[in-house]
């Protein structure tokens, strides 16, 4: 009997993948420094959490992957790999078939090998990640409390501060990962801890400093000639912002603890937020966004916001109806199967022992 998703989590799951959105519709449609309005910034101001939503998503899989009778599965990882390669594929066909983009050997390259690619830096860390679960987990559960608390702290020194103001340094994302799941091990095994005592009052302050921060570089960047202001603006809103790991830590206790009724809506909507990542994110799709919705045509609207989270809201639903679509199509013709019939003990005890 598979178990019952927590509502909460699947919750939080969805709300991470919005913001990932909102991040990306902002990254992918303007430069950062240049061409300042009140639409832009305010709509920055907006999209400024989506390192938030990747850490939240690190951690779902952190609080439910450390536990002591945690069993490796290669088919689980097997899956997540082919419904990558599947959308890369896919989208490169539809944009052959229409000629929408001149398609390449390269396309077909990243698609296929996307471990080779920065184009998906997500998976390829979550990936690696799921294979050192088994790993992460001896440790947590072998070292003492004082000495994991240690370790923590310097992982989260060195891929959380480090990497906040020394961008260009060569920690990679994986250790990145490693950090954000020790981090979880360390707090799961050590309940009523400060960040579940003050999640609420955490999250509005952290969330107070950030934008303000971010207020404040837009305001030296506008009035001052400033080489290190304008090489790192958005220093708290980065991949491995320190901040962000904070700001998330306090989110995901607020969701940890929030009550409410296992729902099949939004359990079944938060099982296509991988597909959503994997169809929006891809270079392909990017163009295509950016060309249809134009955000910097509107720039100067007074509907420019409600504009450009419109578009953002139409990208979300239509990558889960298509997720949906495709999980509908797979389950009909039970393509799981394939995977069932194939052996993968000697891999999964591999790494369970």
């Amino acid at each position: 009997m598979v178990k019952e998703r927590n509502s909460n989590f699947e919750l939080l799951r969805i709300i991470s993948m919005f913001l990932i959105v909102f991040f990306h519709s902002f990254l992918h449609a303007f430069d950062y420094i240049n061409d300042f309005h009140y639409n832009k910034i305010l709509y920055l101001l907006i999209c400024l959490w989506g390192i938030l939503g990747t850490c939240c998503f690190v951690y779902i899989i952190a609080w439910f992957g450390v536990r002591e009778d945690y069993k490796f599965k290669f088919s689980k990882i097997l899956k997540i790999i082919l419904e990558t390669i599947f959308y890369g594929l896919v989208i490169v066909l539809i944009f052959k078939i229409f000629n929408w983009e001149k398609i390449t050997d390269q396309h077909i390259h990243d698609a296929i090998l996307f471990f080779f690619s920065t184009n998906y830096w997500f998976m390829t860390a979550y990936i690696f990640l799921m294979f050192l679960i088994p790993s992460l987990n001896k440790i947590i559960f072998s070292l003492k409390n004082n000495d994991l608390k240690k370790l923590v702290i310097i992982l989260t020194m060195i891929t959380g501060v480090y990497k906040t103001f020394f961008w260009g340094g060569s920690i990679g994302d994986v250790l990145y990962f490693i950090d954000l799941y020790l981090l979880i091990g360390y707090l799961k095994l050590n309940p009523g801890n400060f960040f579940e005592r003050n999640a609420k009052k955490g999250f509005v302050l952290m969330s107070i400093f950030s934008i303000s921060v971010a207020l404040w570089f837009f305001y030296v960047n506008t009035h001052f000639d400033n080489k290190w202001f304008m090489e790192n603006s958005t220093f708290v809103s980065i991949r491995y912002s320190f901040f962000m790991t904070l700001t998330a830590i306090f989110l995901f206790y607020i969701f940890k603890n929030l009550k409410i009724k296992n729902s099949k809506f939004i359990n079944v909507i938060a099982g296509s937020t991988l597909g959503v990542y994997l169809i929006h994110e891809n270079p392909l799709m990017i163009r295509i966004w950016n060309k249809v919705f134009s955000f910097k045509k509107y720039l100067h609207s007074r509907r420019f916001i409600f504009l450009a989270l419109g578009s953002c809201f139409i990208v979300y639903t239509l990558s889960t109806i298509i997720d949906l679509l495709r999980k509908y199509i797979l389950k009909k013709i039970r393509a799981d199967r394939v995977l069932e019939k194939i052996n993968f003990s000697k891999i999964d005890n591999f790494f369970n022992n």
